[in-house]
């Protein structure tokens, strides 16, 4: 268990006596302070405004006094010191609805049951009390999310995206970026895809933007994995010139005395494998690295030839992120958003725990989004369509079928897969290729140590290895180290012919 925070109690009461009704006013202002943090400020919340006019100059003062302390001043619901303009709710990917938001997650994300907060760590060391509940933005910040891939940056994205009048109406944060890319940018004025840090145009384009929102007390959000990827490859000369405008960037906010915030995702080794063998790998444009899973761990010892990102069997992809944006980019003070560590008010959905965790004084916004919005299920691959993809890349090489073909084919089936099951008399006589024992074990121990590394402080504590160790197993008994026998399949000459057929 974590220790509990010394707390620095100070209290500022107001009194405001309304000689019409006798009405007694009070609230409080309440500091806390966590060590090694600076205080942080609470909203003061009028319940009822006297009638007499004789109390304006009163109200007045209080005013200024709280504009001089950087505090809010709520009447009525309403932010009498904030600038933020209310704007119409957007939908896409969300829906409007009456009901709370319901569970959205990634495999594996899970609350535990011994902890009652879940405070984002920091690449610095030790945890960062963050939890967005507790405390209000001070100071204008800019949030730079890098992913890395597989991290549910896309659900984060199209959120952060779907949601942002919504945010910018009940907070000081503006999301910039980045654009599903099945949008179009252009007809979203202020959102702007991976592409603007392509060129310096782009870059300066951006850092206006940036600087602009964070003169106007605003805190602006962008968010890239293609950087992260710019980062693994950094020493492929197309990418220098990419990485030096993402510097750029940086480093124009950083000049003007704002500070960046950067924002990278966690998640377990084991989960991610498959994860990121389903698209990444399996999905590749050269046909002949689209190889199995099994095979693809195993080439990882030599460092997989297609993979010109380097290899993950020495540090997990989120190490390696953090140690490029310490290297690269000069970033530290890192928040580590764990995906394995939410809390009940998360709900399972990843796009609340980041803006919980890292976003100071969003807890109007979480609770609005929670009244007003609920997630549609995500378009997600099933745990199929590796196999599908499978079936369709092994006839398309030895038949002369295209890359984009065997992706709609690879869909095709998907929505026929009771008849392959019929072929087969039955799902569980389908052949299969498991990890074998060393390759589980071998997996599990990577995963294990890259998590120790990354997060020794929630490592040590009490379950969390246990619930790692469970979390494995479960992977295992549900079959996501497994994939279909695709050679002794395709024996079967109805298939061929079934598969062919999807073409």
């Amino acid at each position: 268990m974590l220790p509990n925070s010394s707390k620095n109690h100070k209290t500022l009461s107001l009194l405001i006596s309304d000689t019409d009704n006798k009405t007694k006013i009070m609230d409080n202002l309440q500091r806390d302070e966590a060590p090694g943090s600076t205080f942080q400020k609470r909203c003061l919340k009028i319940a009822h405004l006297p009638k007499s006019c004789a109390l304006i100059p009163f109200v007045l003062i209080s005013i200024a006094i709280l504009a001089w302390c950087n505090q809010d001043l709520v009447i009525g619901g309403i932010n009498l010191l904030d600038t933020n303009v209310p704007r119409t709710t957007a939908a896409n990917g969300l829906r409007k609805t009456e009901s709370t938001i319901s569970q959205h997650s990634i495999e594996s994300s899970r609350e535990l049951s011994h902890s009652q907060h879940a405070p984002v760590f920091s690449s610095k060391g030790g945890f960062a009390e963050s939890d967005g509940t507790r405390q209000e933005q001070t100071r204008p910040t800019f949030y730079f999310h890098f992913g890395p891939k597989k991290t549910g940056t896309t659900t984060i994205q199209n959120t952060f995206e779907t949601s942002r009048e919504l945010l910018h109406s009940s907070t000081s944060y503006r999301y910039v970026g980045r654009v599903n890319l099945g949008r179009v940018a252009k007809d979203m004025p202020g959102l702007y895809t991976a592409e603007i840090l392509e060129t310096s145009r782009g870059t300066k384009e951006l850092s206006s933007v940036v600087l602009s929102h964070l003169s106007k007390g605003r805190s602006p959000i962008f968010s890239s994995e293609r950087i992260s990827t710019m980062l693994y490859k950094s020493d492929d000369e197309k990418e220098k010139p990419r990485i030096a405008n993402v510097q750029s960037l940086v480093d124009s906010v950083r000049k003007k005395g704002w500070q960046v915030k950067p924002i990278v995702g966690y998640r377990r080794l084991f989960s991610w494998v498959p994860s990121y063998h389903a698209q990444r790998v399996f999905r590749h444009k050269n046909p002949e690295c689209r190889v199995s899973m099994i095979r693809w761990f195993d080439l990882h010892d030599e460092i997989w030839e297609c993979n010109n990102s380097g290899t993950f069997i020495d540090q997990h992809p989120t190490q390696k992120l953090v140690d490029r944006l310490n290297s690269h980019l000069k970033l530290d003070d890192i928040a580590i958003v764990n995906l394995h560590r939410m809390t009940p008010d998360d709900e399972g959905d990843i796009f609340r725990q980041v803006v919980r965790e890292v976003l100071p004084g969003s807890k109007l916004f979480l609770k609005k989004f929670g009244q007003e919005y609920s997630l549609e299920p995500s378009n997600t691959s099933s745990s199929k369509i590796t196999d599908f993809h499978h079936l369709a890349t092994a006839v398309a090489l030895t038949d002369g079928f295209s890359h984009d073909n065997a992706k709609k084919a690879a869909q095709k089936m998907s929505k026929n897969y009771d008849k392959i099951v019929k072929m087969f008399g039955g799902e569980d006589n389908i052949p299969t290729l498991c990890f074998s024992d060393d390759q589980l074990t071998k997996l599990l121990e990577m995963s294990l140590k890259f998590e120790k590394e990354l997060l020794p402080e929630w490592f040590a504590m009490d379950g969390t290895e246990i619930d790692h160790r469970n979390a494995f197993q479960e992977h295992v008994d549900g079959g996501k180290f497994c994939e279909w026998d695709v050679e002794k399949m395709l024996q079967k000459k109805e298939l061929q012919d079934f598969v062919k057929n999807s073409f």
